[in-house]
């Protein structure tokens, strides 16, 4: 991912808790990949093509561990690594305003 601005510390992300997209997001796609905007503060973030798929998935409330189960089916990797790269992005869209539980 990358961002405009300076993302604050990645927020903690429980796997069990269900998370949506945050109102009025903005959502661009490129190429495979996403660009992001916060109409709150105007942080444009950019998804790469992984960190989409998390985004993609959050068309509808979903679980972190939904979300890594997608990853895995998409992308062909174990629990440990999907579940792993779900928390980072989870976090930092989180710690973005991009994400709400």
């Amino acid at each position: 991912m990358t961002s405009q601005t300076p993302l604050t510390s990645p927020a903690t992300i429980d796997p069990d808790r269900v998370y949506t997209r945050a109102p009025g997001v903005m959502a661009t796609p490129l190429n495979g990949d996403v660009v992001l905007m916060n109409p709150e503060t105007g942080d444009i973030l950019g998804l790469n093509r992984s960190a989409a798929a998390v985004w993609d998935g959050l068309e509808t409330p979903k679980s972190g561990r939904d979300l890594a189960a997608r990853l895995r089916a998409r992308f062909a990797v174990d629990e440990a690594t999907s579940l792993a790269a779900v928390e980072k992005v989870l976090g930092d869209l989180v710690a973005a305003g991009l994400v709400v539980t």
